[in-house]
């Protein structure tokens, strides 16, 4: 996969251009026309490109951490050998769920993140998410739902040492338009 290395403060600074969009766009301009796709429809898949027999959806970066991963389309344990992967949800509906081995090369790093540090996705479009770490916690493996139903935008998991429990890192996303 292309690397998109994003460039942006550890504290999601964003250009002040993004959040008021009349100042850069000409008057008069059909902004629907040149509205990304998801937010016209969020309910769409999210795109995705084959790679050597595989199909990822996007990138995670971690500023503080100096780490871009691929994030593949669907998980199964085949490819989370490979790649970090889209366990349920979109990051179009604001309920992602993305599950890693606790590899370093993965997820294994995620217990260095703190409550504030900067998350960003990119989708295969080269459409860009930017997050703030709301919260770390541990889960119980067995509980699914608390996975999957926390209310948070991004929740990124991994196993703990010996797979007893899941290290969870929830995240908010930062709004591109105050």
């Amino acid at each position: 996969m292309k690397s998109i290395l994003l460039e942006f403060h550890e504290q999601a600074s964003i250009p002040e251009r993004f959040y008021q969009p009349e100042l850069y766009l000409p008057s008069g301009l059909d902004v629907e026309r040149y509205l990304p796709d998801y937010i016209l429809n969020s309910d769409m898949e999210m795109p995705v490109m084959e790679i050597d027999g595989n199909l990822y959806v996007g990138s995670l970066y971690f500023p503080v951490l100096e780490l871009e991963l691929p994030v593949m389309s669907g998980w199964s344990y085949a490819n989370l050998r490979i790649a970090p992967c889209m366990y349920t949800g979109s990051i179009y509906r604001d309920n992602a769920v993305i599950a890693a081995h606790n590899y370093t090369s993965h997820f294994g790093q995620l217990s260095k993140l703190t409550p504030g540090d900067a998350v960003a996705f990119t989708d295969i479009d080269g459409n860009v998410f930017f997050y703030e770490i709301a919260i770390l916690e541990v889960i119980d493996p067995s509980n699914t739902e608390e996975m999957i139903s926390s209310g948070f935008d991004l929740s990124l998991f991994t196993c703990t040492p010996g797979g007893a429990a899941r290290f969870t890192v929830r995240c908010m996303r930062i709004p591109m338009v105050r």
